[in-house]
């Protein structure tokens, strides 16, 4: 899933709740890249497959992995347009 966030908002307050700490205060704001996967064992392939096939994302975007409340698994990359 794509997303643009139009105004800085809070984690917890775009997506669901997190489960992990710090991460509901987060503030985001502009496109995002949301991967939503089955379980922990298929975000850590994703994750892994990202950063070992995609070159130099470590050092380009921010990218996380979380576990929503509901129990959903996801992979946020922040994507930044280049000037």
């Amino acid at each position: 899933m794509h997303t643009e966030i139009e105004h800085k908002a809070k984690l917890k307050n775009v997506f669901q709740k997190s489960k992990t700490f710090g991460f509901n205060d987060f503030e985001m704001e502009g496109s995002w890249i949301v991967i939503f996967t089955e379980d922990i064992t298929e975000q850590r392939y994703i994750m892994n497959e990202i950063i070992m096939n995609v070159p130099n994302i470590r050092y380009s975007a921010l990218i996380f992995m979380d576990e929503n409340v509901g129990g959903d698994y996801r992979i946020f990359i922040r994507v930044k347009e280049e000037e």
